[in-house]
Parts: structure tokens; sequence; C-alpha cells
């Protein structure tokens, strides 16, 4: 008969002390691996969650001032306009946009998977001209609605 003590089952911590044993076995070079992937995925978060939605409403920005490049780099101006606008609004349409893009981006993927089967050159032709150019619309339409949502 099994005690169980919580989550774990006595028969369990035998194995998860021999776990520890085998952890000084692990070689310095998968360490730093581990190291370096996690120092990657964590500048890659940081990237996707923070600077990616200042990016859009900076390139919203320059749009909306004649197009002029330096009004990207205002950044006192877009954190000011992104706080008009709203910062929980800003992360809502960033979730939900991103949601929407995801989404239709694997029903995509799956589409081209199929006619990859069939014929590879017309997955290429199906992904260049037809799923993402029509989801660079819908993401850049969606930047400027939001841009101007509050003016």
């Amino acid at each position: 008969m099994v005690q169980t003590t919580g989550f774990f089952t006595t028969p369990l911590l035998p194995t998860l002390m021999s776990l520890g044993s085998n952890i000084s076995s692990i070689s310095a070079n998968t360490i730093l691996s581990f190291l370096t992937a996690a120092i990657l995925v964590f500048i890659a978060l940081l990237y996707i969650l923070i600077i990616l939605p200042i990016n859009y409403m900076a390139i919203a920005h320059m749009a909306n001032n004649n197009g002029t490049i330096m009004a990207a780099f205002r950044f006192h101006e877009i954190i000011d306009k992104i706080g008009t606008i709203g910062w929980g609004n800003l992360i809502l349409w960033y979730l939900v946009t991103g949601t929407i893009y995801i989404i239709i981006s694997l029903v995509g993927a799956i589409i081209t998977g199929i006619f990859s089967i069939i014929n590879p050159i017309v997955s290429i032709i199906l992904n260049s001209l037809i799923i993402y150019p029509y989801l660079n619309i819908y993401l850049n339409r969606s930047i400027a609605l939001f841009y101007l949502s509050k003016k």
C-alpha cells in the first residue's frame, strides 16, 4: 500500500533523491546552453510584450505625421498618445489583435500544408500572395484604427 502525503507518493521520494545525484553529472556546456536559451527566451518575451506594441504605435505616429521618419522617434509624444488612449486599451488591443492574427496564421498554415502536399509551388503562391498580405492589411488597419480612436 502506498501512502500519500500531499501531491507526492512515498515511492516518488527515492526517485527524486536519485535525480539530485544525477544533476552533478550534467556538463558545464549543458548548463551554459540552458542559461543561454533562457536569456534568449526572456529577451524575446520582453520584445514581444513591451517593445513591439510601442513600435506599432511609433509607426502609426509616423504615418499620422505625413510620414516624417523623425516622428517615429519622438518617444515623448508616442507615450503621451498611448497615455491618452489608455495603456489598458493598448494591452487589450494587442492581445485581441495578436490572438486573431495567430488564429488566422494557423488556419493559413494548415491550408498551406494541405496544398504543399499537392504542389509546393501552389503553397508558396498561396502564402505570399493571399494569406500574408491580408494578414498584414488586417494588422496595419487595426493599428491605424486604434491609434486614431481618441484624437
